[in-house]
């Protein structure tokens, strides 16, 4: 049998996030929300997170994704924040942009697509991730989207791996 294609995973893979004691997108937020006249701490802010995603995660359906959007409302709804749309919005931007600028790909990533695209494998990613825009931003951004055919998030299906289904849809 011939392969055709090859799929790839994110985390771990083809990209490796920076390690921080202290998680720098709740560095981040806090600045943010300093900027919008609302003081909260980094560490209220993270641990405000953490304590959101567990609870959201024993209400989850096995299997399924939980968005990065639904665990920042939580949060801001348990530090009593303001749930104005703009400022979620912009908060859940800030959040984004804070993961991307902590992943980084492998340095031999370009050079793996570029052998398979030459061997005119398509190329895909399937990746377990709160936010399909996170994973597309930092493809576009390092310039390998160009050799990506196909991608998968369980954002954008709703389904996580190991989850047959997630591959099946790809």
């Amino acid at each position: 049998m011939k392969v055709k294609a090859i799929f790839f995973d994110i985390g771990g893979t083809l990209y490796k996030e920076k390690k921080f004691k202290i998680p720098p997108w709740a560095i981040i937020l806090a600045n943010y929300l300093k900027k919008q006249g609302i003081l909260v701490s980094w560490d209220e802010i993270y641990q405000a997170y953490v304590s959101s995603k567990e609870y959201l995660g024993t209400l989850n359906v096995e299997g399924t994704e939980l968005w990065h959007l639904n665990i920042l409302l939580l949060t801001f709804s348990k530090l009593n924040l303001s749930l104005n749309p703009s400022l979620i919005m912009e908060a859940y931007d800030v959040f984004l942009n804070s993961l991307v600028d902590i992943m980084e790909p492998y340095e031999d990533v370009q050079e793996t697509l570029i052998c398979l695209k030459e061997k005119r494998l398509k190329i895909g990613i399937i990746s377990n991730t709160g936010s399909h825009y996170l994973i597309y931003k930092v493809l576009k951004r390092d310039g390998l989207l160009k050799y990506i055919d196909l991608l998968i998030t369980s954002q954008m299906v709703s389904w996580r791996k190991p989850d047959r289904r997630i591959f099946l849809y790809a």
